[in-house]
């Protein structure tokens, strides 16, 4: 009978996605937008992933405990816009929040999560416990912190020369 001969070509892929960084700082302030935008990038060495998503929790939606701060169960999946061409090790993907229902002073945050092909988990994505977060942020504009008058006084009343320890 015939004899047949294929070629197959196999990419090991050993090392799983991670974040390589976000367009926002992780504790951040953003004004209320119907599309809040973040680009976050991803490397991974053979295929970047196709899918991946953020877990985001909105303060005024989400937080059922009412304490103000995110927990382990109450974040909502948002799928990622992936990037046009997943063979180049790193890429962009689109995260788009409406947030636009919150008041100023709440806040968002949210990390991401999802695996590559071969199967291993993205790293550097952030979590879902308080301090694990990629990103964070209150809601309106970014400025100075406000002090009331009267909102300090000086132990001895004041000094002509303030130094630590006097």
């Amino acid at each position: 009978g015939p004899v047949w001969s294929i070629n197959r070509t196999f990419e090991v892929d050993p090392m799983a996605p991670s974040v390589l960084g976000v367009d926002a700082e992780r504790y951040d302030h953003r004004e209320q937008a119907v599309d809040q935008r973040f680009d976050i990038e991803v490397m991974d060495h053979v295929l970047l992933p196709d899918a991946l998503e953020a877990m985001v929790w909105l303060e005024w939606r989400d937080d059922d405990n009412g304490d103000r701060w995110p927990d382990p169960t109450e974040h909502r999946p948002v799928d990622l816009r992936p990037p046009a061409d997943l063979t180049t090790p790193t890429g962009i993907y689109t995260l788009l929040i409406d947030d636009s229902s919150g008041l100023e002073g709440e806040r968002v945050g949210f990390y991401v999560q999802g695996t590559d092909a071969a199967g291993h988990a993205l790293q550097d994505g952030g979590g879902p416990e308080r301090t694990e977060h990629l990103v964070i942020y209150h809601l309106g504009p970014e400025r100075a912190p406000e002090l009331p008058s009267g909102g300090f006084s000086l132990l001895g009343g004041p000094r002509s020369v303030l130094h630590p320890g006097t």
